[in-house]
């Protein structure tokens, strides 16, 4: 029996042969004892040999093996037939009543035969059944939880507050996740209140090791998508910045991989921070990289074409930096230093000059004398009011150092707000009511530096001329930007900087102009340095005008040494050898253009205080520069 299918069993059973009233049962040792037909009725599980002249009990046969561990010791009606039929009634009744297996294998027979025929599911299928159930309510109740830190994460708002333990989950506030969780409970989420109200202590998934379970969860279906586009996308590039320390005293270097969709769009996505344990060397950190790209995210590193990466020794070194090492792995993993740093290394060296340097760090001490001090910025903020009722800019922006952009947005704010500025200024020096003591003496520095016209005019110019940079800062931080449109952002700082130099009496006289303005709103003396015989310390040039000694001691050098560098770090060579790129299918369909754009001197001179004039393209169109395209 052991070896019949289940559809076999099932058709021996409703096979099964059953004697007619009128068969002539055998009697037994010439006795008139035989077979009673009636024993069929009172015993439906019985059933009569006609070979063995004997009966056998049908659901023991075929299913006391399975049910009984004792099933062997029936040995009549189950592994041989009754034929003593001078005891058959007695023993039918003790089988019937008396045998546990044969109870067994009689409710395994009714059961298998309405499985068979469809009238219940088998045990097996209910049992799965309750599983999916109990699968689908914990989903349905993990939910909301996963909602919640998915939220928290995309509008980066931390999840543990001061205490996070299974204690503290009714206090008033237990954190921001607690607090979301139950935000959503009041809102009507009743699968996640009945969880709450119902689940064991240890099971409600709202402590912090949950959470960060869930969080691990979460990053790594990202992580696989991300992984699954690169890998429909095949090709890829790699870029990485450098590494720093964090709060936990580590060194991290973030890794991000771009390539282009299904869709045709390009694609940025941060992958992971590599802990730098072994050492920031080129040897290390190729290790490192390789090890993630090939071992963890099995990426293969022959499908990498382009590297991106900062201009630190260890990273582009020409023999044994990063770039060098997966170069000799994969030749075509061409190496680019980033456009945007570079371009910020022009604008930083360019800015060494003295005098700029100067203007820089006076700029920055002022701008924390103010915003670290509540009573100092109230003051400025009532400055700013008198002088300027409209404008909503009170606050003095850092100037960072490492990124240009923010140092632009700040010293156009500082010029915006010079007026009110220097009066805060002065009232805390003069100190007439006495409340400014421990301030007096810095506010008195920083008077002498505001009216010095050569801190004004430095000011000026400096904010003009990196503002040529600002549109393309920008836009080489974008994601979607290439290298035949960055190197037109490029073009169009040379040319109009070119242009700017050219015209530099235009432009300076312009740009003194406006430092003049500035001096005389707040009554500033408008000179130019005693000059000497042996000057170290500054530029000597001499001059007979105030204008023409600025124009030749701090616009000229500062205009050259930019353009000087502009002209360093990106070389004709190299951008020749970058446009060869623009016979690409795709550079052709956007029309991208590669002539030269044309000069013309301009008839006006710029204006520091006009709107966005830290943008090459409206600069140059409002000084008559043109660009074709």
């Amino acid at each position: 029996m052991e070896k019949l299918s289940d559809s076999q069993m099932y058709d021996i059973l409703k096979q099964i042969w059953t004697p007619g009233y009128k068969f002539p049962f055998r009697t037994s040792y010439g006795k008139a004892r035989k077979f009673i037909f009636s024993w069929f009725q009172k015993f439906p599980w019985l059933a009569y040999s006609g070979m063995f002249d004997g009966a056998l009990c049908i659901p023991c046969v075929f299913f006391g093996r399975r049910v009984g561990s004792n099933s062997y010791k029936l040995e009549r009606l189950m592994m041989c037939p009754l034929v003593d039929w001078s005891i058959a009634t007695r023993r039918f009744n003790d089988h019937e009543c008396k045998s546990e297996i044969h109870k067994t294998s009689l409710l395994t027979m009714q059961t298998f035969i309405s499985v068979m025929e469809n009238e219940i599911k088998p045990i097996s299928q209910i049992q799965s059944e309750a599983v999916e159930k109990q699968v689908s309510k914990n989903r349905e109740k993990l939910s909301s939880i996963v909602k919640t830190i998915l939220l928290c994460g995309r509008q980066n708002i931390p999840l543990r507050g001061h205490r996070d333990d299974s204690s503290d989950y009714d206090a008033k506030n237990c954190g921001n996740f607690q607090a979301m969780l139950d935000f959503r409970v009041d809102s009507g989420d009743e699968v996640l209140k009945q969880h709450f109200e119902n689940a064991p202590r240890n099971a409600t998934y709202r402590s912090k090791t949950i959470q960060n379970d869930l969080i691990s969860c979460c990053g790594e279906i990202i992580t696989d998508q991300i992984l699954s586009d690169i890998k429909d996308a095949k090709f890829y590039s790699i870029l990485a910045d450098e590494a720093k320390k964090n709060c936990s005293n580590k060194e991290q270097m973030p890794v991000i991989l771009r390539y282009v969709d299904k869709d045709g769009e390009i694609q940025e996505r941060f992958l992971q921070f590599i802990h730098c344990d072994t050492g920031l060397s080129g040897k290390a950190l190729t290790a490192k990289i390789m090890n993630l790209l090939t071992q963890n995210f099995k990426l293969e590193i022959r499908y990498c074409r382009g590297q991106c990466y900062d201009g630190a020794g260890n990273m582009a070194g020409k023999f044994s930096g990063l770039s060098s090492r997966i170069l000799s792995i994969n030749p075509l993993a061409l190496f680019t230093h980033c456009s945007s740093h570079r371009l910020n290394l022009c604008i930083a060296s360019s800015c060494q000059i003295q005098s700029v340097r100067n203007m820089m760090e006076n700029v920055t001490k002022m701008c924390y004398f103010f915003n670290n001090h509540p009573k100092r910025q109230l003051l400025l903020d009532e400055m700013a009011q008198k002088f300027d009722p409209h404008s909503k800019k009170r606050k003095l922006l850092d100037v960072c150092r490492t990124r240009w952009i923010l140092r632009i947005d700040g010293l156009e704010r500082f010029m915006t707000m010079y007026k009110a500025i220097a009066e805060a200024i002065f009232i805390i020096r003069d100190n007439e009511d006495g409340c400014w003591d421990a301030s007096a003496g810095d506010a008195y520095s920083y008077a002498s530096v505001l009216t010095n016209f050569d801190f004004i005019l430095t000011l000026v110019v400096v904010r003009m001329v990196i503002g040529f940079a600002r549109s393309a800062t920008s836009q080489l931080q974008g994601q979607n930007i290439d290298v035949i449109k960055g190197l037109q952002e490029i073009s169009t700082i040379k040319h109009s900087l070119q242009a700017a130099r050219n015209s530099i009496d235009i432009y300076n006289n312009g740009w003194f102009d406006e430092a003049v303005a500035i001096a005389n709103s707040i009554d500033a003396i408008v000179y130019s340095p005693r000059l000497c015989k042996r000057q170290t310390r500054r530029s000597n040039i001499p001059a007979d005008d105030v204008s023409v000694y600025f124009k030749r001691n701090l616009t000229i050098p500062f205009v050259d040494h930019f353009l000087q560098e502009l002209s360093t770090r990106f070389s004709e060579v190299n951008c020749n050898s970058y446009k060869a790129l623009s016979i690409v299918p795709a550079m052709l369909l956007r029309e991208y253009s590669t002539e030269e754009p044309t000069i013309t001197q301009p008839s006006n001179p710029p204006s520091a205080t006009t709107s966005n004039t830290g943008n090459s393209a409206e600069f140059s169109e409002k000084n008559g520069l043109t660009n074709k395209t």
